[in-house]
């Protein structure tokens, strides 16, 4: 009777598993240096358009995530809203490559609660999970800290595990709370944002 587990049987397990490794750094880098050559600058009311491309650029399931309904197309009036970025009360960033804007992060401070505000993040679907959310998350925390704000809320869906994974990375204070399919989520901004 031959032993289950040979040397060759080992060696060829060996070798796929360093076949596998180097793609996966090979993936890793080549992830890396496509999020490097992203700019990230202050968006402003006339970049209302690239921001409609944004988001007529998600897939369906993102779309879905990111408004908490079946949207096939932004309405003009959300639009409106995102752009209406006056630097006091609503502040966003975003992050574009090669002249397209990517992704957009945004704070919205209401006037009776000026040390909160409510977030919102949205980062097209090839370049999410590649810290291009983080690194604006935290660069609008920055300018948030700047202004007196001091704590961050979102309301999301319980199934939107890549937004909860995005807050959690701050690594910064984190509650939340659950409402049926909805989460509530209250941060508070740490102080090197």
């Amino acid at each position: 009777m031959q032993p289950f587990f040979t040397e060759k049987l080992a060696a060829e397990r060996r070798a796929l598993f360093l076949q596998q490794a180097q793609q996966d750094r090979l993936l890793k880098s080549a992830q890396r240096s496509s999020t490097a050559r992203l700019r990230v600058r202050v968006l402003e009311p006339s970049d209302i358009h690239r921001l409609a491309d944004l988001y007529d650029g998600l897939s369906p399931r993102s779309r879905f995530l990111r408004f908490m309904s079946p949207i096939h197309r932004v309405p003009d009036s959300a639009l409106e809203h995102l752009a209406s970025i006056d630097h006091d009360r609503h502040e966003a960033l975003g992050a574009f490559d090669r002249g397209g804007l990517v992704a957009s992060a945004h704070w919205f401070r209401p006037q009776h609660n000026p040390r909160w505000a409510e977030l919102a993040i949205e980062v097209t679907d090839h370049y999410q999970r590649r810290g291009v959310g983080s690194r604006l998350l935290r660069l609008l925390g920055q300018r948030a800290r700047a202004q007196g704000i001091v704590e961050f809320g979102a309301t999301l869906l319980a199934e939107n595990t890549g937004a909860i994974a995005l807050l959690r990375a701050t690594g910064w204070p984190f509650a939340s709370m659950s409402d049926g399919p909805e989460i509530a989520v209250a941060m508070a901004i740490g102080p090197q944002a």
